[in-house]
């Protein structure tokens, strides 16, 4: 007898599923219903063993510069630092995992340097190289937190994209250092809800876009960089960890 296929689970996806499980980057016990549907999931989760742990949807990952592991109070992560030359990059990218229409939450956890700097966090129809090469991206279509000291930006700013010029929306949260929490919820392909936690989970920035988004049957990755940029010398982002969620019955 043939094997049975099994049903995809419905789970409700709410944001306050997400911030239950921000401290493990999974989404396993979502709780209030905002939105149901059938359900995919992939996550990167640094470990005790300084492995990045990759599954899921977001099984196939690439890195660019020197990749060290390290942890301090808030957990375990992987440090990428670019090399000094100005251009050099620094970071981790998934494989495809994502469309807008798929109606999708994404949540990563990071830490980044904010001196001569240009990075990018979020989504991305490119790699990680043509995602950080200039304020206004090689990639065509995003969903992203940027930070471009080339701008010059003094918040870190949100930048859509949809094959043409992108938006720049600015976030209103001063950029530094600190630990944060990136949540970008795309409610459709025409509206993208992007918020900022601090470390502790308190809400810094929310803003609703709707201009200038990736075309709904766009294929997207996770994209977590930065490129050194007026002064060389090498410049690091941290990973603590990203997970995300996607219906599939669209």
């Amino acid at each position: 007898m043939p094997a049975k296929r099994q049903t995809p689970v419905k789970y409700p996806l709410t944001l306050d599923s997400l911030l239950d499980t921000a401290h493990m980057l999974t989404f396993l016990r979502p709780r209030r219903d905002s939105l149901s549907g059938s359900l995919e999931y992939g996550s990167w989760v640094v470990d005790a063993s300084a492995t990045l742990r990759s599954a899921g949807i977001m099984t196939a990952f690439t890195t660019a510069g020197t990749i060290t592991a390290d942890a301090d109070a808030v957990g375990y992560f992987l440090r990428a630092t670019s090399a000094a030359p100005q251009g050099s990059d620094a970071g981790f990218g998934s494989q495809v995992c994502v469309q807008t229409r798929h109606t999708c939450y994404l949540l990563i956890r990071f830490r980044l340097a904010i001196v001569d700097v240009r990075a990018f966090i979020g989504l991305s129809n490119n790699t990680l190289a043509n995602s950080v090469d200039a304020d206004n991206p090689t990639a065509t279509h995003v969903i992203a937190l940027q930070y471009s000291t080339d701008r010059p930006d003094t918040n870190f700013q949100f930048i859509t994209k949809g094959g043409g010029a992108p938006t720049i929306t600015d976030s209103g949260l001063a950029a530094d250092a600190a630990i944060h929490h990136l949540l970008i919820a795309v409610d459709s392909a025409t509206s993208v809800r992007c918020y900022i936690y601090s470390a502790t989970l308190v809400q810094e920035a929310l803003q609703t876009i709707t201009a200038t988004l990736p075309t709904n049957t766009q294929d997207l990755a996770v994209t977590l960089g930065l490129e050194t940029r007026a002064n060389p010398g090498a410049k690091a982002i941290d990973n603590f960890g990203a997970g995300i969620m996607r219906r599939i019955d669209v």
